[in-house]
């Protein structure tokens, strides 16, 4: 076995890009948020964590296996935790404004965009990694075209700011709605996307899915040194993820 991050072309969370996890409910991707997360804590990166299916103690519990303390970036300003999961109404505290801001589309609702000012008065101080760790959440709480113009702000945001925007959706989610479908929407606006998946042999104890990374070429975007589609096979252990090579053993 071998990194599996590394392998997949990861030593660090690049800047001035768009990452999309894209997983389903038999191979769940949200490890990808938590090593792409640790990376970020571990090279004094800032995060700005809108967690919709994640508690902070879950990144506190993972993040101190791969020897990291989230509680201490937190405690430090440099992780900024936006609490959906147990507390829903965090979402919606009021951001610094003018009064005079607006999003693009009139049928965002206004806590939706409160939010989107919390995100963007932590960015405007310095970069950071923007995570959103459940699409699906946000677009059936908020319907397709309100989540997808949260994320279009987000990324417009993240890439002005040479920060990073990091999502994960559930790809085996019915996300068709009467104006646009929500998936092939948000894939478009990635530079890079990460599709997990589990094995299609079914389930084996040494092997636990497949992840293909596949790089996307965005004007907007830093550009991807790399257009070549990765695929390895992998095991999650205690401290993180390991790749698993045909013919070795695990």
């Amino acid at each position: 076995m071998s990194d599996g991050m590394a392998e997949l072309g990861f030593n660090d969370v690049p800047r001035g890009h768009v990452l999309l996890v894209n997983d389903v409910v038999e191979a769940n991707g949200c490890f990808l948020l938590h090593h792409l997360t640790s990376m970020a804590v571990r090279a004094e990166q800032r995060v700005c964590m809108l967690a919709l299916s994640n508690s902070v103690e879950q990144f506190t519990s993972v993040g101190r296996k791969m020897g990291v303390n989230v509680q201490a970036a937190i405690a430090r300003q440099r992780w900024l935790h936006i609490d959906g999961f147990s507390r829903p109404y965090d979402w919606c505290v009021t951001a610094p404004t003018d009064g005079t801001f607006s999003m693009a589309s009139a049928d965002t609702p206004s806590d939706l965009q409160a939010l989107y000012l919390r995100v963007q008065s932590y960015v405007a101080t310095e970069a950071c990694v923007i995570v959103i760790d459940d699409l699906t959440t946000l677009a059936a709480f908020y319907g397709v075209p309100a989540a997808l113009t949260f994320v279009r702000y987000c990324r417009h945001l993240a890439l002005t700011t040479e920060s990073t925007l990091l999502m994960l959706m559930h790809g085996d989610v019915d996300y068709e709605d009467h104006v646009t479908s929500f998936i092939p929407a948000v894939t478009d606006l990635a530079s890079t996307v990460l599709t997990v998946r589990g094995l299609e042999s079914g389930y084996c104890k040494d092997i636990h899915g497949s992840v293909t990374v596949t790089p996307r070429q965005q004007p907007a975007c830093r550009p991807v040194i790399s257009m070549v589609a990765k695929t390895l096979q992998f095991k999650l252990v205690e401290s993180g993820m390991r790749s698993i090579r045909a013919g070795l053993d695990v």
